[in-house]
């Protein structure tokens, strides 16, 4: 199952085999999906419409072939039982929010239940690649300069010679970010396995 996730997720073609052998390592990945879906479902079904893994599969299909959300939305309310609920529309932007969530590790959309003091953001139109390569573009400020960092530059000296502590964070969206009003704790994004199951696609 988990192999499937993963596969259908990303677009790879990961072995169980691949798993075993420990190249990389996916269990941080699935405590995040876990804990995505717990919160999703925490009050039951009433906020999403998703029911399980083939369903999450499904609409990370669309979404991975850069359909716009709208459509989405739409071709998610033509799935939908009848008779509607009143809240349909509520569940299906939860469903999608839900599968962005697993599908990029950045906190997208609003949870019902539950406060992580990190970025949320909005997913509402454009395709999902569309919205965060909006959202990740800005102009590099150090191009036409070489910055090399010497070794001593490392997590635990930042700690001890500058007194920043280190946040780590599941929300790819809060990588680097200052989390404290005194700037003393940064958040650094700490799933390598998502990284480099991206890099590799």
């Amino acid at each position: 199952m988990k192999c499937e996730i993963i596969n259908s997720l990303w677009g790879l073609s990961v072995s169980p085999l691949h798993i075993a052998s420990g190249d990389v390592n996916y269990d941080s990945y699935f405590s995040y999906y876990t804990e995505q879906c717990d919160l999703a479902l925490y009050d039951g079904e009433r906020h999403i419409s998703v029911k399980s893994h083939q369903d999450i599969i499904k609409i990370a299909e669309q979404i991975r072939y850069q359909v716009d959300r709208k459509d989405i939305m739409l071709w998610l309310s033509s799935r939908l039982p009848l008779p509607r609920l009143e809240n349909e529309e509520e569940r299906i932007n939860g469903s999608i929010d839900l599968v962005a969530r697993l599908l990029c590790m950045i906190n997208v959309g609003e949870l019902q239940y539950g406060f992580s003091g990190q970025e949320r953001l909005m997913w509402s139109e454009n395709s999902l690649e569309h919205w965060i390569k909006n959202y990740f573009h800005s102009p590099r400020v150090l191009d036409n300069e070489r910055v090399k960092l010497e070794k001593i530059f490392s997590a635990y000296n930042l700690g001890r010679i500058a007194g920043i502590e280190i946040q780590f964070t599941n929300n790819l969206a809060d990588h680097l970010r200052l989390m404290s009003e005194d700037d003393k704790k940064v958040a650094i994004f700490h799933n390598a396995s998502f990284l480099i199951s991206q890099r590799n696609k």
